[in-house]
Parts: structure tokens; C-alpha cells; sequence
């Protein structure tokens, strides 16, 4: 039993250390390239759709407004501003994944992320912290549903 243990253990380690690690920026400008890759996001930062603001050290940290296919959301600019999202994609729900909403310029280009319920607690208790945040996420760039697998703070 201990030596499964091990094992596993040392298989989640070579897991991780084989994970490419990208930043957010890089992360949107080649999306595409990391197709069928499961990458470490550094500095990852998202809310949790539906879920609220999260409060991290008495300042509320907002969530995306979602808009439905075909309509933008309320309050949200139609200009030609690009700091500011003009329609958020729709994200379908798959069962036992939360939507994460990520947030980087020109995020809406790399669809979807999920995250497992399993992880919900852990994800907001870092945000909680303040402490900044990686993820592991497996990168499908053609059906852009990103799932992540793992969540660490640095």
C-alpha cells in the first residue's frame, strides 16, 4: 500500500515538473499552439461564475457579466475601448465543473475554463489569502474547453 502511495505521489510531482509554465499574456497570445498540452498558468487570475465577488483583503474582486450567445451584457462597453470585453462567450455547463471566467486582455479568444467542484474550496481560499495563483490547465484549442486539473499558490 505505501509503496502505491509513493507511487502516485512521484508520478503527480514528474506530472507537474513536466508541466509547461506560461503566463496569462502568453498564454491568450498562442493559444492555439498549447492544444492537447496540459500547461501551468502562473499569476492566474479568474472569479468563479456565479458565485459572487470574492472578498480579498475588504476589496470585492467582481466577476465577467456573462452575456447570452448573440446579446451583450448590461454594463458592458460596445465602444472601441480594448481594456474592456464587448461580448463574453458562452460557456455550455458540464456537469461537476464550475465556469471559471478568466481574466486577461483578450481572454474571450480562449474559451472556456472549467473547474471541478472538487477544487471550488481551494480555488476561492487562495483568492481569500490574496496570494497569487497557478493552475494547471489541459489546453483544447479547437473545442476551447479548458479544463483545469490542478491549483497551487505561490
Amino acid at each position: 500500500m505505501k509503496k502505491n502511495i509513493f507511487l502516485v505521489a512521484i508520478m503527480a510531482f514528474v506530472g507537474m515538473a513536466n508541466a509547461q509554465m506560461v503566463k496569462p499574456t502568453e498564454l491568450v497570445s498562442k493559444y492555439s499552439s498549447f492544444n492537447g498540452q496540459n500547461i501551468a498558468v502562473s499569476d492566474f487570475k479568474g472569479s468563479i461564475r456565479g458565485t459572487g465577488a470574492v472578498s480579498v483583503n475588504s476589496t470585492a474582486v467582481n466577476p465577467v457579466r456573462v452575456a447570452a450567445p448573440g446579446t451583450t451584457a448590461p454594463g458592458v462597453n460596445t465602444g472601441n475601448d480594448p481594456s474592456r470585453v464587448n461580448q463574453v462567450q458562452f460557456c455550455k455547463i458540464i456537469k461537476d465543473y464550475k465556469i471559471v471566467d478568466f481574466t486577461a486582455n483578450g481572454a474571450a479568444s480562449c474559451g472556456c475554463f472549467y473547474l471541478p467542484t472538487k477544487m471550488v474550496a481551494k480555488f476561492q481560499d487562495i483568492q481569500k489569502m490574496g496570494a497569487k495563483m497557478m493552475v494547471r490547465v489541459d489546453v483544447d484549442s479547437k473545442s476551447k474547453v479548458n479544463k483545469i486539473t490542478g491549483i497551487d499558490s505561490f
